[in-house]
């Protein structure tokens, strides 16, 4: 984690370097608010991203990014740090509001452990104490999203998106000496993205 941590803040300074001197790199900050999970079985997605981009074309942005992933319903349950590429293709960009697609496909790093005590008791009423070490790792992170662009001046926009957003999360338990039990989720989420362009 605290390496994938470095190479974010090397990867924000490169970025921050390459748009002083071009207009054709910028930054996007983006919060996914008012979450909703569309599987019961898995958690809500929360995301606060930073993504560093570069357009070649008009209409075309192009870059890789990372932010904090919470994963949660009520309470945030596991936090993760996803990296990921982006893409975003313009609509109308001569016009002050510009419908755009956009989407994210890469990792969501978690490393995560919990322990916890457990209390068994047989048919004979003997009461047995033990320790489950369970574990928690990423998987595939993914986001799919359409909104609109509000620009502002030198160079400025708010950006506000609805879409999809998929986060494969592994969860395994260990008791005494049996064989992990491991399980699956698939979180699947949407929600509502309201970002900044600079």
């Amino acid at each position: 984690m605290k390496k994938a941590i470095i190479f974010s803040l090397l990867l924000f300074l490169s970025t921050g370097i390459i748009h002083a001197q071009s207009n054709t790199t910028g930054f996007l900050i983006d919060l996914s608010v008012g979450g909703v999970k569309l599987n019961s079985s898995a958690y809500n997605i929360g995301l606060l991203t930073i993504t560093p981009y570069y357009k070649p074309t008009d209409n075309l942005s192009i870059g890789v990014g990372t932010g904090l992933l919470m994963l949660g319903d009520n309470n945030i349950e596991r936090v993760g740090m996803p990296i990921f590429a982006y893409g975003r293709w313009d609509f109308l960009t001569n016009k002050r509001i510009t419908p755009f697609i956009s989407g994210r496909a890469g990792y969501g790093i978690i490393t995560e452990k919990d322990k916890h005590t457990y209390v068994m008791i047989d048919e004979n009423g003997k009461m047995t104490r033990g320790e489950v070490d369970k574990s928690y790792s990423g998987g595939l992170f993914g986001s799919f999203s359409a909104g609109f662009l509000y620009h502002l001046r030198n160079g400025r926009a708010w950006s506000f998106a609805l879409g999809p957003k998929f986060q494969k999360m592994t969860a395994k338990d260990n008791i005494g000496n049996e064989p992990d039990f491991q399980s699956n989720y698939n979180n699947l989420s949407l929600s509502l993205d309201v970002g900044f362009v600079f």
